[in-house]
């Protein structure tokens, strides 16, 4: 493991949350309202639930009591941390207790999300669940804990005709005077360029809930869904692709008109891109022509100014061998964000493809000045020398 702070000289230990939406977008879109536009949205009857539950009284999902603690687990912290001083020692002895064998030995995976208690108990979890355990552990331990956010550039991975959309979030710990150090478990996804910011276990217990909703509507439990999209909704109302996510579902219900108000809902409140892409899609099937095209219009808008989208079709313009293609896409990759190591590797790849070692060599090293994490470092510093020594 790895320790750093955002103020003292320490390493820094990350964890990753994946959260599914139908399209990757990192900001608001500039758009103009169509002829069409309707008024706002009434969000209440998106959540009634009816639809899902016709007949009968639409069911409130128990709290997930996120940092809950048994009994067994309080003696838990007490037996790791008896001997820790500084907060510093308690804060490596639940670290030690959570991975290494002997203790819990947490494994990983994906589609398990649990709170703490339920992570503790399973022995395994996706990243928010790692959080979680962390969190309440730490706490119960004296330590001052709190979630945080971490803006990482988003990766763009199809699947099922869906984009995943990764989110950061991990745990920050505050050590006064020490400073704050973030703890998490994906070292080689972070840097310290990226912006992070305190949320609240609110917040959290939202991501809870959509990451369930998420995997239910993935094993199309579909009533479930509903029930952790709207839970997540009245946590926290102005996440856009939470509303996304719930016109995702009503889609799949075959429930369109719902479907529709849901991502002009998640419009409403957060200009969220992946409604206007979902919406694009539903009036084409529709056969609204006009509509389609406007919504599509500005997904367009929105991935010519958006970096990553155009490393993304980089990506998969280098899988399909056009070279001068991925060549274009990033040098405009380069031009909206200039200090994104992997666009200079993808790149300088592409131009030894094309034989062009010069611009190769400085695109190497370009990736080696823009990098943050010494792997990556060292590893384009070999890439730059091997070809120093080619005519």
């Amino acid at each position: 493991m790895i320790f750093s702070s955002r103020y003292s000289r320490m390493h820094l230990m990350l964890i990753r949350l994946a959260l599914l939406t139908s399209l990757t977008i990192l900001a608001s879109a500039c758009t103009h309202s169509p002829s069409f536009s309707q008024s706002q949205i009434d969000g209440s009857k998106l959540l009634a639930g009816h639809l899902f539950f016709p007949g009968q009284p639409v069911p409130e999902l128990d709290a997930p009591h996120l940092l809950t603690l048994t009994d067994e687990m309080r003696a838990f912290v007490r037996q790791h941390t008896a001997t820790a001083i500084t907060e510093r020692q308690k804060m490596r002895a639940i670290l030690n207790a959570i991975l290494k064998e002997g203790s819990i030995n947490l494994q990983y995976n994906l589609v398990k999300t649990y709170s703490a208690r339920g992570a503790y108990e399973a022995r395994e979890g996706n990243c928010l669940s790692f959080t979680n355990l962390f969190v309440a552990l730490a706490r119960e331990a004296g330590l001052n804990v709190h979630y945080q956010r971490v803006d990482i550039p988003p990766t763009w991975d199809e699947v099922g005709g869906a984009y995943i959309y990764n989110l950061h979030i991990n745990a920050v710990v505050d050590m006064a005077p020490l400073g704050r150090t973030a703890v998490d478990f994906d070292v080689a996804s972070f840097s310290k360029q990226y912006h992070m910011w305190e949320v609240s276990d609110q917040h959290a217990e939202a991501q809870f809930h959509n990451n369930m909703g998420v995997h239910m509507l993935d094993t199309k439990e579909l009533p479930q869904a509903f029930l952790h999209f709207r839970q997540a909704i009245e946590i926290s109302p102005d996440i856009g692709y939470f509303w996304t996510n719930l016109g995702t579902l009503y889609r799949r219900a075959g429930h369109e008109v719902h479907s529709e108000n849901a991502f002009l809902k998640a419009i409403e409140v957060a200009s969220d891109p992946s409604a206007m892409s979902n919406l694009a899609q539903l009036y084409r099937h529709q056969g609204k022509s006009e509509r389609a095209l406007y919504y599509n219009n500005q997904v367009k808008v929105y991935h010519s100014k958006n970096p990553y989208y155009q490393y993304h079709l980089a990506e998969k313009a280098y899988a399909g061998d056009k070279f001068e293609e991925v060549k274009k896409l990033l040098k405009e990759a380069i031009r909206l964000r200039k200090d994104d190591h992997r666009f200079y590797r993808l790149l300088a790849l592409a131009q030894l493809q094309t034989g062009d070692i010069t611009a190769a060599r400085e695109n190497f090293q370009q990736a080696a000045n823009s990098a943050t994490a010494t792997v990556d470092r060292v590893k384009y510093s070999h890439k730059y020398d091997a070809l120093t020594h080619i005519r």
